[in-house]
């Protein structure tokens, strides 16, 4: 029997519409890379644990990475390294995170350089957010500039 009332139709889409888009677990905000908004100026030979950013939540992914980008200020070589820490809902971070949580980038001269690194999931259990717990730049005389630290989350667990 076919139906020539415009209103059916348009009920019928419209329910089909929001049961697809609320029948989904995955939110926009769940997956993607995040910028941590770590200072974006290494200096030559210096830790730091200050303007490292704010921390990203993770409770729900699949599995989560560190994309870094560097660029060294001179045509030399220089190495940005990032720590991480993992903290909980409460914002109660640990103090001594493992070494496993520590990444490095080796700059190329001033070209721009990315690396990814995929964190292990069992760094990840039972861990709501990660933080930077300091960066720091490895070269005794070349700063880094243009510096950038993202977390990439995948799907929801």
């Amino acid at each position: 029997m076919k139906s020539n009332n415009p209103f059916k139709l348009f009920a019928c889409l419209l329910a089909l519409l929001l049961t697809v888009l609320f029948s989904t677990n995955t939110r926009a905000d769940d997956v993607g890379s995040v910028d941590m908004g770590v200072t974006n100026a290494w200096n030559a030979a210096i830790g730091t644990t200050v303007n490292l950013g704010s921390a990203v939540k993770i409770d729900k992914q699949q599995g989560v990475g560190i994309l870094m980008r560097i660029q060294g200020m001179a045509s030399t070589t220089a190495l940005g390294i990032v720590s991480l820490k993992r903290g909980n809902e409460s914002d109660v971070y640990e103090t001594n995170p493992p070494a496993s949580l520590t990444f490095t980038n080796t700059a190329n001269g001033v070209t721009p350089v990315w690396t990814y690194y995929e964190i292990p999931p069992d760094l990840l259990r039972n861990v709501d957010k990660l933080k930077i717990n300091w960066v720091t730049n490895a070269h005794a005389t070349v700063a880094l500039t243009n510096c950038q630290v993202f977390i990439v989350k995948k799907a929801q667990r």
